[in-house]
């Protein structure tokens, strides 16, 4: 190692710190060389818990470590995986929200943590727990924009609102993003609010569709009617044919002006949905997203055309305690260079899709 030049050094550190902060805490009790070549570097990726300890305790620390780069390259966090635990966040509101005290130790060092950081983020995932049809987190520490951010995964959050400060620039915080992921639950699916902050998306995923009323959101997303009558009148008749396919002269805007691919996958019926309305509703929320995947596949016109997929079902327990390790896997895939949730876009791959 003493004889490699430190871009050399720099490489291989990128390349072995790919699983969150284990390897890059273990470069930094090798030696004191080895910490120090590895500074800009051991931070590559990185998985934070996000509550008083963990958080405050890191941004010290990696704050610490740009001081000590001074002359030298500073280190830089080029992958973060942000997780919100219920029982580990300061209060808990009566409608299930996560409200943090805006003068709170936690908040100002979220604060800083993301005005550091987002000039050179490349992804980055926000977990939070699964609560009622309300926003389950308030966190507002997204202030400046994301210029080197290409791709996101934001658990149970249906808009980006609780976020972000208040008085932010109207102007998108997530300008250059391509790939946005979005894992839902029952709750409004504002897809119009997420374009709004990222409206260069190319590739979109939401997963774990839940009910009818986000059918319209996806629909718009591509620039595509569905037909919320016919989608009802053949669930509650159990009608096997195709749901309607609109055609060139009932093509809308689109939410995302430069989407090619949506991916769509819906969660099973609820325990006790076996029948009356939870039953009748999932069964038009199927063949409202088989509808909007038949129409990207006949659209017609001078527009790109869409790749829209209609995934399986979820499994029953996607979304209990084990869904986070997926998340995760899906995660490091990708910074590794794989597909990662992307996988099923590719065609021969594609074990899942619903023909």
């Amino acid at each position: 190692m003493e004889t490699l030049p430190l871009e050399t050094q720099e490489r291989i550190f990128v390349l072995a710190c790919t699983d969150g902060g284990p390897t890059g805490n273990s470069l930094s009790l090798t030696s004191k060389a080895i910490r120090a070549a590895s500074r800009s570097t051991r931070f590559h990726t990185v998985y934070l818990i996000a509550d008083a300890i963990h958080l405050e305790a890191f941004v010290a620390c990696y704050e610490r470590e740009h001081e000590q780069a001074s002359g030298y390259y500073p280190p830089r966090i080029r992958h973060l995986f942000l997780t919100f635990r219920r029982k580990l966040c300061s209060q808990v509101g009566a409608d299930q929200t996560i409200r943090v005290d805006p003068s709170s130790s936690f908040l100002d060092a979220g604060s800083r943590l993301i005005r550091t950081i987002a000039p050179d983020l490349s992804s980055l995932v926000v977990y939070t727990p699964a609560g009622t049809l309300k926003n389950v987190l308030h966190f507002p520490v997204f202030q400046c924009p994301f210029p080197a951010l290409r791709e996101a995964t934001f658990v149970n959050l249906c808009d980006p609102t609780p976020l972000i400060v208040n008085n932010t620039d109207r102007h998108p915080l997530l300008p250059s993003m391509t790939h946005l992921h979005l894992l839902v639950g029952a709750f409004e699916l504002a897809l119009d609010k997420w374009a709004a902050h990222s409206p260069c998306v190319t590739h979109l995923r939401v997963t774990g569709v839940a009910d009818s009323r986000q059918v319209h959101p996806l629909a718009s997303s591509v620039g595509v009617r569905v037909d919320s009558k016919g989608c009802f009148s053949r669930a509650f008749q159990g009608f096997p044919g195709p749901p309607k396919t609109f055609h060139r002269s009932d093509v809308l805007p689109r939410t995302y002006p430069n989407i090619t691919c949506l991916l769509m996958q819906p969660r099973p019926t609820t325990n006790g949905g076996g029948c009356g309305n939870h039953l009748i509703d999932h069964s038009r929320m199927v063949f409202g997203l088989q509808q909007i995947e038949d129409s990207c596949r006949s659209e017609l016109g001078s527009r790109p055309s869409v790749k829209a997929i209609l995934l399986k079902e979820l499994p029953k327990n996607a979304f209990s305690k084990g869904n986070i390790s997926q998340i995760q896997r899906e995660w490091r895939n990708r910074v590794e260079g794989g597909e990662g949730c992307w996988v099923d876009v590719i065609p021969e791959r594609r074990q899942d899709h619903v023909y």
